[in-house]
């Protein structure tokens, strides 16, 4: 094993095979062969670079907007394909249309998306990729500020589902119902995109100039220049994509469409494992088909809109899944539920079949198994089953009930309380919606929990195993009643004895919320603060949050924090619960917090001694690592996940930083303390 390591540090040839045909890799085991197969996958790699490259041919252009904003008109106008809508007629879910315009830069892979709220939890899943364009449409009948309101809506929706790592995507606004006073309404434009921009900074990449139509003018010269920046803005994300063998090329052109139409045949469905679709792959394209180069494969086809993916399984038809999936099971024409009235969004596995054949039916479509369809809805966390009925189903995204006032009224037994607010960091932020839906999902799915779930909330019931013992409970609510969510509520309470469990409680379940956040809502900066008294001990009214740091001032001015309730100190319970003892937390000011990233991303150097501030803040070492790799922004993204910790105080950055001695930071970092 020392000889065959020296010679692999030697660049031994990894290639070279024995007489039956067997590479290095597979006559070894353990470490040595996964280094082998690495090193084999990293030169197979480098050998089909060699042999040519190719970049995206195809571009995601997504529209996002209000219903009713001309989205699907203007979609249909510029493709050529489908008819025109009429004024009750509504997309359910996405509708995608992958079409050859060569006026607009070749192949487009239109996303229709619908703008009603209810289809809101699942575009998230199709906004991140490289290559992709945002199409803005709103109705410019619309005054000014209700036109700038829905702009930063959909801006901010669209943040919050794309990483830190995915490049920075084009918008185009587009104007609709501009055939009158289109001079007017081109200025009005101008101005909202000149706040947008101001707003979003680099987030974004606007298009200078709004287009102000007439979405149902095919003949518009407004239709040309539209396709014109189309082409243009094509060219700038093709140009910005990184460059992967022309295999995959082969794979988009021929193999796909072959594994899809196979599927079809045997009725199989198009949904599939990853691992089932890399032995596909390699016994169709390349043997070769692993590790890097399979995964450039994955990114090179979702960008493309050919495919999603969902980390250990694949979609291979992004239509199929939009259209014959999501939308029976998501659209009042078709669900069951929706008919019936039912306000807990429950269903069976026969109602759901039932919706999918008349969908079927309607649209001519080949019908999918019912057991596949769940299957997949759970998958994307739009349902699960109920535990004590296997065959029934719940589905949050159609509960309409509202919370009842006695589930959460006060009760003389329960007089510990805990809160923590999980809320946006700033005004461009919104939490996308599918996080809390996926909340809803994984807290019902918990074997330790009794759920009770309503529109915007839960009640969860800690099962305990002593019947007689007063058991915990908590509450997990979207805190605020406006059109997006900027903030979630996390309530624990419980008898006098409980302060221990309730604490550890509500950052379990904080952790979770965080965890679904990160899933869902990547690009979403959210800070921790402490609920108040007022909020946390009654039923839900005029909700009020306040940051640890305000808390620590109240209590260094007059020693103490007084509760409004006088049979309990709640505040003294907070304090000894939740604060970090011996530090004082101050809030940092987002202008500073920024500033100090930036002071430390122009000295990163991926060097020991970032390293050795990040260990001390509490950051796992390899995450640190993949840090510096990434190269971009790497303080803002330490920086980010620190802050999610329930230790992170001012004073332990402080006493990182020293370790390093960055005066320049510390003097900005003290002077906000001071």
């Amino acid at each position: 094993e020392k000889t065959a390591k020296l010679l692999l540090d030697h660049y031994a040839n990894v290639n070279a095979i024995d007489k039956r045909g067997r590479y290095p890799h597979q006559m070894t085991h353990g470490q040595l062969r996964v280094k082998l197969l690495a090193r084999w996958a990293k030169a197979q790699y480098d050998e089909l670079l060699k042999q040519g490259t190719v970049r995206p041919e195809q571009v995601k252009v997504c529209f996002i907007g209000s219903p009713k904003a001309g989205k699907t008109t203007l979609a249909v106008v510029l493709t050529g394909k489908g008819t025109l809508p009429g004024e009750e007629d509504r997309t359910a879910g996405i509708d995608v249309i992958v079409v050859d315009i060569p006026e607009a830069g070749g192949r487009l892979a239109f996303y229709d998306t619908a703008g009603h709220a209810i289809f809101h939890n699942t575009h998230s899943l199709f906004f991140s990729g490289t290559c992709i364009i945002f199409a803005y449409v709103v109705d410019t009948s619309l005054k000014k500020e209700e036109i700038l309101e829905d702009a930063v809506y959909f801006l901010a929706f669209v943040k919050s589902a794309r990483s830190i790592e995915d490049p920075t995507p084009h918008v185009i606004f587009f104007g609709s119902r501009g055939e009158k006073g289109k001079k007017s309404k081109k200025a009005m434009c101008y101005q909202v995109i000149d706040v947008l921009k101001e707003k979003f900074g680099d987030s974004f990449e606007i298009y200078k100039d709004p287009i102000i139509l007439d979405c149902r003018d095919e003949s518009s010269e407004d239709i040309h220049v539209a396709k014109t920046v189309f082409a243009e803005i094509k060219g700038k994300c093709i140009a910005g994509a990184s460059e992967v063998p022309s295999v995959c090329q082969k794979m988009r052109q021929d193999v796909l469409p072959l594994l899809r139409r196979q599927r079809n045949e045997i009725q199989a469905g198009l949904f599939m494992a990853k691992d089932d679709l890399r032995e596909f792959v390699r016994g169709s394209v390349s043997e070769v088909l692993i590790g890097e180069l399979f995964d450039r494969l994955l990114s090179y086809l979702e960008d493309g809109g050919e495919i999603v993916d969902l980390s250990d399984e694949v979609i291979l038809e992004v239509q199929w899944l939009c259209s014959n999936v999501m939308a029976p099971a998501m659209s009042d024409r078709y669900f069951p539920i929706h008919a019936v009235g039912n306000a807990n969004g429950i269903a069976t596995i026969e109602d759901l079949g039932h919706a999918l054949q008349l969908f079927s039916k309607v649209h001519c479509t080949p019908p999918i198994r019912r057991e596949e369809a769940i299957k997949i809805l759970r998958r994307l966390r739009l349902c699960f089953p109920l535990k004590d009925q296997p065959n029934v189903y719940q589905f949050p995204t159609l509960i309409e009930e509202s919370q009842r006032e006695e589930m959460w009224q006060k009760e003389a037994h329960k007089l510990v309380y805990v809160g923590r607010r999980v809320q946006c960091e700033s005004e461009i932020e919104i939490i996308a919606p599918a996080v809390f839906l996926l909340i809803q999902s994984m807290m019902a799915e918990r074997q330790d929990m009794v759920v009770d779930i309503w529109k915007g909330g839960m009640k969860a019931l800690k099962v305990t195993e002593d019947a007689d013992e007063i058991p915990i409970e908590a509450l997990i609510e979207i805190a605020d009643e406006r059109r997006a969510i900027t903030a979630i509520d996390v309530i624990v309470r419980g008898p006098p004895y409980s302060e221990g469990k309730c604490k550890k409680l509500v950052d379990e379940l904080v952790f979770e919320v965080m965890q679904a956040k990160d899933e869902r809502s990547p690009g979403t900066s959210v800070i921790i603060s402490l609920l108040s008294y007022n909020q946390i001990s009654r039923h839900k009214q005029n909700p009020v949050s306040y940051l640890q740091a305000e808390i620590e001032s109240a209590r260094f001015r007059d020693g103490v924090v007084r509760a409004t309730n006088s049979k309990v100190a709640m505040y003294d319970h907070l304090i000894k619960l939740l604060a970090v003892e011996n530090d004082h937390v101050i809030l940092i000011p987002s202008e500073i917090y920024t500033e100090i990233c930036n002071l430390m991303d122009l000295t990163i150097d991926g060097s020991q001694a970032w390293t050795t501030v990040g260990e001390l803040l509490g950051l796992d070492r390899a995450k640190l690592q993949r840090y510096w790799i990434s190269n971009c922004r790497s303080a803002k993204r330490m920086m980010d996940d620190w802050r999610r910790c329930l230790d992170a105080t001012t004073p332990r950055l402080v006493r990182a930083l020293e370790t390093i001695d960055r005066a320049d930071i510390l003097d900005v970092l003290k002077e906000t303390v001071s």
